[in-house]
Protein backbone atom coordinates (compact mmCIF):
# COMPACT_ATOMS: atom_id res chain seq x y z
CA UNK A 1 0.00 0.00 0.00
CA UNK A 2 2.43 2.44 0.96
CA UNK A 3 4.85 1.82 -2.36
CA UNK A 4 1.56 2.55 -4.36
CA UNK A 5 0.73 5.66 -2.48
CA UNK A 6 4.50 6.99 -3.33
CA UNK A 7 4.64 6.12 -6.88
CA UNK A 8 1.73 8.21 -7.35
CA UNK A 9 3.43 11.06 -5.13
CA UNK A 10 0.92 11.05 -2.46
CA UNK A 11 2.35 12.22 0.85
CA UNK A 12 -0.52 12.30 2.96
CA UNK A 13 -4.51 12.06 3.30
CA UNK A 14 -5.89 14.86 5.03
CA UNK A 15 -9.58 14.17 6.50
CA UNK A 16 -11.74 17.60 7.24
CA UNK A 17 -13.32 17.15 10.30
CA UNK A 18 -15.65 20.19 9.79
CA UNK A 19 -17.32 18.24 6.91
CA UNK A 20 -17.02 14.77 8.04
CA UNK A 21 -19.11 14.71 11.12
CA UNK A 22 -22.14 12.32 9.80
CA UNK A 23 -22.53 9.70 12.38
CA UNK A 24 -23.12 6.20 10.48
CA UNK A 25 -26.58 4.95 10.69
CA UNK A 26 -27.23 1.53 12.68
CA UNK A 27 -30.03 -0.70 11.50
CA UNK A 28 -29.73 -2.21 15.32
CA UNK A 29 -27.15 -0.08 16.89
CA UNK A 30 -27.92 -2.09 20.11
CA UNK A 31 -27.52 -5.07 19.32
CA UNK A 32 -24.24 -4.56 17.30
CA UNK A 33 -22.53 -3.15 20.18
CA UNK A 34 -23.78 -6.01 22.16
CA UNK A 35 -21.98 -7.96 18.91
CA UNK A 36 -18.81 -5.64 19.74
CA UNK A 37 -18.37 -6.84 23.08
CA UNK A 38 -18.53 -10.27 22.31
CA UNK A 39 -15.93 -9.69 19.81
CA UNK A 40 -13.99 -7.70 22.78
CA UNK A 41 -13.70 -10.61 24.73
CA UNK A 42 -13.17 -13.45 22.73
CA UNK A 43 -9.89 -10.85 21.01
CA UNK A 44 -8.59 -10.76 25.15
CA UNK A 45 -9.08 -13.88 25.79
CA UNK A 46 -7.19 -15.48 22.77
CA UNK A 47 -3.91 -13.03 23.70
CA UNK A 48 -3.64 -12.06 27.14
CA UNK A 49 -0.02 -12.24 27.13
CA UNK A 50 0.52 -9.60 24.19
CA UNK A 51 -0.28 -6.76 26.50
CA UNK A 52 2.67 -7.61 28.47
CA UNK A 53 5.20 -9.43 25.80
CA UNK A 54 4.08 -8.52 22.64
CA UNK A 55 4.41 -10.99 19.63
CA UNK A 56 8.20 -11.80 20.40
CA UNK A 57 6.67 -14.43 23.14
CA UNK A 58 6.82 -16.56 20.19
CA UNK A 59 10.18 -16.69 20.04
CA UNK A 60 10.61 -19.13 22.65
CA UNK A 61 7.64 -21.15 21.34
CA UNK A 62 9.31 -21.03 18.00
CA UNK A 63 12.42 -22.13 18.83
CA UNK A 64 11.44 -24.96 21.39
CA UNK A 65 8.59 -26.54 18.48
CA UNK A 66 12.03 -26.27 15.78
CA UNK A 67 10.99 -24.02 13.58
CA UNK A 68 12.56 -20.83 14.34
CA UNK A 69 15.12 -19.64 11.23
CA UNK A 70 18.71 -19.71 12.22
CA UNK A 71 21.68 -19.14 10.21
CA UNK A 72 19.72 -18.68 7.23
CA UNK A 73 17.46 -21.43 7.87
CA UNK A 74 20.20 -24.08 8.14
CA UNK A 75 18.12 -24.93 11.56
CA UNK A 76 15.20 -24.83 13.42
CA UNK A 77 16.48 -23.91 17.23
CA UNK A 78 18.97 -20.78 17.66
CA UNK A 79 20.66 -20.94 21.32
CA UNK A 80 20.85 -17.52 21.49
CA UNK A 81 16.51 -17.42 21.92
CA UNK A 82 16.49 -16.66 25.16
CA UNK A 83 18.23 -13.50 25.14
CA UNK A 84 16.15 -12.26 22.48
CA UNK A 85 12.33 -13.25 23.37
CA UNK A 86 9.45 -11.66 24.71
CA UNK A 87 10.98 -12.21 28.54
CA UNK A 88 13.77 -10.42 27.94
CA UNK A 89 12.23 -7.66 26.32
CA UNK A 90 9.90 -6.92 28.85
CA UNK A 91 12.41 -7.36 31.04
CA UNK A 92 14.78 -4.80 29.54
CA UNK A 93 11.97 -2.23 29.23
CA UNK A 94 11.27 -2.67 33.02
CA UNK A 95 14.43 -2.00 33.76
CA UNK A 96 14.88 1.25 31.56
CA UNK A 97 11.56 2.50 32.62
CA UNK A 98 10.20 2.18 28.96
CA UNK A 99 6.34 2.36 28.64
CA UNK A 100 3.68 -0.89 28.77
CA UNK A 101 2.08 -2.40 25.89
CA UNK A 102 0.20 0.38 23.80
CA UNK A 103 -2.66 0.13 21.67
CA UNK A 104 -2.39 0.71 18.17
CA UNK A 105 -5.31 2.42 17.84
CA UNK A 106 -8.26 3.74 20.10
CA UNK A 107 -10.24 1.01 21.74
CA UNK A 108 -7.65 -1.48 21.56
CA UNK A 109 -8.32 -4.05 24.24
CA UNK A 110 -4.82 -5.55 24.14
CA UNK A 111 -2.88 -2.60 23.71
CA UNK A 112 0.52 -5.44 21.87
CA UNK A 113 2.52 -2.69 20.80
CA UNK A 114 5.82 -2.05 22.71
CA UNK A 115 8.19 0.58 22.99
CA UNK A 116 11.83 -0.31 23.32
CA UNK A 117 14.15 1.88 24.63
CA UNK A 118 17.96 2.45 25.43
CA UNK A 119 19.32 2.07 29.05
CA UNK A 120 18.83 6.44 29.41
CA UNK A 121 14.75 5.54 28.49
CA UNK A 122 15.18 7.26 25.09
CA UNK A 123 13.09 6.21 22.02
CA UNK A 124 14.80 3.47 20.20
CA UNK A 125 11.93 1.71 18.08
CA UNK A 126 8.39 0.39 18.18
CA UNK A 127 7.02 -2.01 17.75
CA UNK A 128 9.72 -4.92 18.01
CA UNK A 129 7.83 -7.64 16.52
CA UNK A 130 8.48 -11.51 16.70
CA UNK A 131 9.25 -11.26 12.77
CA UNK A 132 11.47 -8.57 12.76
CA UNK A 133 13.02 -10.15 15.90
CA UNK A 134 13.30 -14.11 14.48
CA UNK A 135 14.84 -13.06 11.00
CA UNK A 136 16.79 -9.78 12.02
CA UNK A 137 18.14 -12.13 15.15
CA UNK A 138 18.52 -15.70 14.76
CA UNK A 139 18.21 -16.54 10.93
CA UNK A 140 21.42 -13.89 10.84
CA UNK A 141 22.34 -15.39 14.57
CA UNK A 142 22.55 -12.13 16.18
CA UNK A 143 21.64 -12.00 19.88
CA UNK A 144 21.46 -8.69 21.07
CA UNK A 145 18.19 -7.09 21.27
CA UNK A 146 19.89 -3.53 21.42
CA UNK A 147 21.50 -4.29 17.63
CA UNK A 148 18.29 -5.71 16.64
CA UNK A 149 16.18 -2.72 17.49
CA UNK A 150 19.13 -0.24 15.94
CA UNK A 151 18.09 -2.70 12.83
CA UNK A 152 14.54 -2.09 13.21
CA UNK A 153 14.71 1.70 13.50
CA UNK A 154 16.92 1.90 10.33
CA UNK A 155 14.96 -0.33 8.16
CA UNK A 156 12.16 1.94 9.51
CA UNK A 157 13.26 5.42 8.63
CA UNK A 158 15.25 3.72 4.77
CA UNK A 159 11.60 2.34 4.20
CA UNK A 160 12.50 -1.09 3.80
CA UNK A 161 10.31 -3.74 5.04
CA UNK A 162 12.39 -5.70 8.13
CA UNK A 163 11.37 -9.38 7.46
CA UNK A 164 12.59 -8.84 3.87
CA UNK A 165 16.13 -7.51 5.40
CA UNK A 166 16.50 -10.11 7.47
CA UNK A 167 16.31 -13.13 4.87
CA UNK A 168 18.55 -10.78 2.79
CA UNK A 169 21.48 -10.39 5.28
CA UNK A 170 21.00 -14.29 6.10
CA UNK A 171 22.12 -14.36 2.60
CA UNK A 172 24.69 -12.14 2.75
CA UNK A 173 25.87 -14.27 5.69
CA UNK A 174 25.46 -17.60 3.90
CA UNK A 175 27.88 -15.90 0.83
CA UNK A 176 30.49 -14.73 3.45
CA UNK A 177 30.42 -10.98 3.15
CA UNK A 178 30.20 -10.68 6.86
CA UNK A 179 29.73 -13.79 9.16
CA UNK A 180 26.05 -14.97 11.37
CA UNK A 181 25.94 -13.27 14.80
CA UNK A 182 27.86 -9.65 13.52
CA UNK A 183 25.94 -7.26 14.20
CA UNK A 184 27.80 -4.43 13.52
CA UNK A 185 28.38 -5.78 10.08
CA UNK A 186 24.56 -6.56 9.54
CA UNK A 187 24.08 -2.58 10.83
CA UNK A 188 26.46 -1.39 8.30
CA UNK A 189 25.49 -3.14 5.26
CA UNK A 190 21.65 -1.85 6.21
CA UNK A 191 23.24 2.00 6.45
CA UNK A 192 24.12 1.38 2.57
CA UNK A 193 21.31 1.28 1.14
CA UNK A 194 20.13 4.76 1.42
CA UNK A 195 23.86 6.08 0.60
CA UNK A 196 22.57 4.21 -3.13
CA UNK A 197 26.20 2.20 -2.99
CA UNK A 198 26.30 -1.34 -5.03
CA UNK A 199 25.93 -2.80 -2.12
CA UNK A 200 23.19 -0.81 -0.31
CA UNK A 201 21.50 -1.21 -4.11
CA UNK A 202 21.96 -5.06 -3.83
CA UNK A 203 20.92 -5.45 -0.13
CA UNK A 204 17.98 -2.51 -0.81
CA UNK A 205 16.20 -5.24 -3.62
CA UNK A 206 15.64 -8.14 -1.14
CA UNK A 207 16.99 -11.69 -0.97
CA UNK A 208 16.44 -13.16 -4.22
CA UNK A 209 18.07 -10.59 -5.90
CA UNK A 210 20.96 -10.53 -3.42
CA UNK A 211 20.95 -14.38 -3.99
CA UNK A 212 21.46 -14.12 -7.47
CA UNK A 213 24.33 -11.49 -7.52
CA UNK A 214 26.01 -13.18 -4.75
CA UNK A 215 25.72 -16.54 -6.21
CA UNK A 216 23.84 -18.57 -2.78
CA UNK A 217 21.69 -21.30 -3.92
CA UNK A 218 19.77 -20.98 -0.59
CA UNK A 219 17.64 -18.23 -0.92
CA UNK A 220 14.39 -18.61 1.30
CA UNK A 221 11.55 -16.83 -1.43
CA UNK A 222 8.51 -17.41 -2.87
CA UNK A 223 7.21 -15.19 -5.44
CA UNK A 224 10.29 -13.35 -5.04
CA UNK A 225 9.28 -12.10 -1.60
CA UNK A 226 12.06 -13.40 1.61
CA UNK A 227 9.90 -15.79 3.88
CA UNK A 228 8.26 -15.50 7.47
CA UNK A 229 9.83 -16.67 10.37
CA UNK A 230 8.48 -20.18 10.54
CA UNK A 231 10.64 -22.64 8.85
CA UNK A 232 8.33 -24.79 6.71
CA UNK A 233 10.33 -28.27 7.02
CA UNK A 234 9.29 -28.02 10.74
CA UNK A 235 5.81 -26.25 10.37
CA UNK A 236 4.53 -27.76 7.18
CA UNK A 237 0.77 -25.88 7.01
CA UNK A 238 2.36 -22.26 6.70
CA UNK A 239 4.96 -24.17 4.03
CA UNK A 240 1.71 -25.06 2.07
CA UNK A 241 0.46 -21.18 2.96
CA UNK A 242 3.89 -20.08 1.55
CA UNK A 243 3.45 -22.21 -1.94
CA UNK A 244 -0.20 -21.12 -2.58
CA UNK A 245 -0.82 -17.78 -0.88
CA UNK A 246 -1.48 -15.05 -4.00
CA UNK A 247 1.56 -13.05 -1.98
CA UNK A 248 3.56 -15.76 -1.64
CA UNK A 249 5.73 -16.60 1.48
CA UNK A 250 3.14 -14.53 4.04
CA UNK A 251 2.53 -15.85 7.51
CA UNK A 252 -0.62 -14.08 8.00
CA UNK A 253 -1.95 -15.51 4.94
CA UNK A 254 -3.08 -19.01 6.81
CA UNK A 255 -0.79 -18.80 9.43
CA UNK A 256 -1.31 -22.79 10.35
CA UNK A 257 0.37 -22.68 14.03
CA UNK A 258 0.04 -25.64 16.08
CA UNK A 259 -3.20 -26.64 17.59
CA UNK A 260 -5.41 -24.41 14.96
CA UNK A 261 -8.02 -26.21 13.30
CA UNK A 262 -9.58 -25.26 9.95
CA UNK A 263 -13.51 -25.49 9.15
CA UNK A 264 -14.21 -29.39 10.01
CA UNK A 265 -13.14 -29.50 14.06
CA UNK A 266 -13.33 -32.82 14.10
CA UNK A 267 -9.39 -32.99 12.75
CA UNK A 268 -6.57 -32.20 14.03
CA UNK A 269 -2.96 -31.58 12.29
CA UNK A 270 0.55 -32.31 13.21
CA UNK A 271 2.88 -29.37 12.35
CA UNK A 272 5.80 -32.06 11.57
CA UNK A 273 3.55 -34.36 9.36
CA UNK A 274 1.96 -33.93 5.65
CA UNK A 275 -1.35 -34.97 6.12
CA UNK A 276 -4.17 -32.83 6.26
CA UNK A 277 -1.82 -29.83 5.70
CA UNK A 278 -3.68 -28.32 2.31
CA UNK A 279 -6.75 -27.89 3.71
CA UNK A 280 -6.07 -27.05 6.83
CA UNK A 281 -3.82 -24.02 5.05
CA UNK A 282 -6.68 -22.83 2.60
CA UNK A 283 -9.01 -22.93 5.32
CA UNK A 284 -7.17 -20.98 6.90
CA UNK A 285 -6.23 -18.67 3.69
CA UNK A 286 -10.53 -18.57 3.68
CA UNK A 287 -10.70 -17.17 7.17
CA UNK A 288 -7.90 -14.42 6.98
CA UNK A 289 -9.35 -13.28 3.79
CA UNK A 290 -12.66 -12.57 5.80
CA UNK A 291 -10.88 -10.90 8.46
CA UNK A 292 -8.77 -8.61 6.50
CA UNK A 293 -11.94 -7.85 4.27
CA UNK A 294 -13.85 -6.94 7.88
CA UNK A 295 -11.03 -4.59 8.58
CA UNK A 296 -10.55 -6.13 11.84
CA UNK A 297 -7.71 -7.34 14.64
CA UNK A 298 -6.37 -10.96 13.42
CA UNK A 299 -5.10 -11.72 16.71
CA UNK A 300 -8.94 -12.36 17.64
CA UNK A 301 -8.38 -15.65 16.38
CA UNK A 302 -9.21 -18.25 12.84
CA UNK A 303 -12.15 -19.57 14.48
CA UNK A 304 -15.74 -20.56 12.84
CA UNK A 305 -16.91 -18.27 16.33
CA UNK A 306 -14.96 -15.23 14.79
CA UNK A 307 -16.75 -15.80 11.08
CA UNK A 308 -20.15 -16.08 13.11
CA UNK A 309 -19.40 -12.79 15.13
CA UNK A 310 -18.75 -11.25 12.10
CA UNK A 311 -21.90 -12.22 10.54
CA UNK A 312 -23.84 -11.03 13.26
CA UNK A 313 -22.61 -7.64 13.47
CA UNK A 314 -23.03 -7.09 9.69
CA UNK A 315 -26.39 -7.76 10.15
CA UNK A 316 -27.02 -5.21 13.13
CA UNK A 317 -24.86 -2.76 10.91
CA UNK A 318 -26.79 -3.12 7.53
CA UNK A 319 -30.02 -4.97 8.44
CA UNK A 320 -28.72 -7.95 6.01
CA UNK A 321 -29.61 -11.91 6.62
CA UNK A 322 -25.58 -12.84 6.53
CA UNK A 323 -25.37 -16.45 7.40
CA UNK A 324 -21.75 -18.14 8.93
CA UNK A 325 -21.99 -19.73 4.97
CA UNK A 326 -22.08 -16.59 3.23
CA UNK A 327 -18.84 -15.78 5.14
CA UNK A 328 -17.26 -18.41 4.15
CA UNK A 329 -18.19 -17.89 0.09
CA UNK A 330 -16.95 -14.42 0.53
CA UNK A 331 -13.13 -15.61 1.47
CA UNK A 332 -13.46 -17.59 -1.39
CA UNK A 333 -14.46 -15.02 -3.65
CA UNK A 334 -11.22 -12.87 -2.45
CA UNK A 335 -8.97 -15.49 -2.31
CA UNK A 336 -9.86 -16.18 -6.11
CA UNK A 337 -9.58 -13.10 -7.44
CA UNK A 338 -6.73 -12.76 -6.10
CA UNK A 339 -5.37 -15.67 -7.52
CA UNK A 340 -7.11 -14.52 -11.24
CA UNK A 341 -5.02 -11.46 -10.90
CA UNK A 342 -1.38 -13.44 -10.51
CA UNK A 343 -2.85 -15.60 -13.57
CA UNK A 344 -3.27 -12.77 -15.76
CA UNK A 345 -0.36 -11.53 -14.74
CA UNK A 346 1.94 -14.71 -15.93
CA UNK A 347 2.18 -16.36 -12.00
CA UNK A 348 1.40 -19.49 -10.95
CA UNK A 349 -1.57 -20.30 -8.11
CA UNK A 350 0.99 -23.06 -6.41
CA UNK A 351 5.11 -21.95 -6.04
CA UNK A 352 7.38 -24.53 -5.49
CA UNK A 353 9.58 -23.94 -2.08
CA UNK A 354 13.24 -23.38 -3.21
CA UNK A 355 14.81 -26.76 -3.44
CA UNK A 356 17.00 -26.79 -0.49
CA UNK A 357 13.78 -26.91 1.66
CA UNK A 358 12.93 -30.48 0.37
CA UNK A 359 16.39 -32.09 0.01
CA UNK A 360 18.23 -30.25 3.03
CA UNK A 361 16.68 -31.83 6.40
CA UNK A 362 16.01 -29.17 9.42
CA UNK A 363 17.58 -29.63 12.91
CA UNK A 364 16.36 -30.85 15.66
CA UNK A 365 13.69 -33.07 13.85
CA UNK A 366 15.19 -33.46 10.99
CA UNK A 367 12.45 -32.99 8.82
CA UNK A 368 12.17 -32.13 5.21
CA UNK A 369 9.10 -30.15 3.26
CA UNK A 370 7.33 -33.24 1.74
CA UNK A 371 3.89 -32.11 1.38
CA UNK A 372 3.01 -33.02 -2.42
CA UNK A 373 2.62 -30.26 -4.96
CA UNK A 374 -0.98 -32.00 -6.56
CA UNK A 375 -2.32 -32.37 -3.51
CA UNK A 376 -1.80 -28.94 -2.36
CA UNK A 377 -3.38 -27.97 -6.47
CA UNK A 378 -6.38 -30.18 -5.96
CA UNK A 379 -7.46 -28.76 -2.79
CA UNK A 380 -7.11 -25.39 -4.56
CA UNK A 381 -8.97 -26.22 -7.38
CA UNK A 382 -11.61 -28.12 -5.39
CA UNK A 383 -12.68 -24.73 -3.38
CA UNK A 384 -11.43 -21.61 -5.65
CA UNK A 385 -11.39 -22.73 -9.41
CA UNK A 386 -15.48 -22.52 -9.92
CA UNK A 387 -15.02 -18.57 -8.24
CA UNK A 388 -12.56 -17.73 -10.59
CA UNK A 389 -14.27 -19.39 -13.68
CA UNK A 390 -17.41 -17.32 -12.31
CA UNK A 391 -15.22 -14.23 -12.24
CA UNK A 392 -14.03 -14.76 -15.99
CA UNK A 393 -17.45 -15.04 -17.15
CA UNK A 394 -18.69 -12.53 -14.93
CA UNK A 395 -16.13 -9.92 -14.83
Amino acid sequence: MGAVLGSKHIKAIVIDDQVTQNTPEYFNRKRFISISKAFTRKLKKNKKDLHEFGTPIEIEMSNELGYLPTHNYSAGRFEGAEKIGGDTMRQRIDERGGPDGQACMPGCPIACKHTYVNPKSRYITSSLEYETVALLGANCGIDDLDAIAKMDRLCDEIGVDTMEMGATIGVAMEAGLLSFGDAQGAIAVLEEIPKNTPMGRIIGNGAEIAGKVFGVKRVPTVKGQGMAAYDPRSNKGIGVTYMSSPMGADHTAGCAMPGRTGFDLSKTYDSLKPDGQPELSLDLQIMVAIIDAMGVCFFVGLEIETLNILAEALNARYDRNVTFNDMVELGKDILANEHRFNLAAGSSMVERLPEFFETEPLPPHETFFDVDRDVIEAELDNKLKPYIRIRKENP
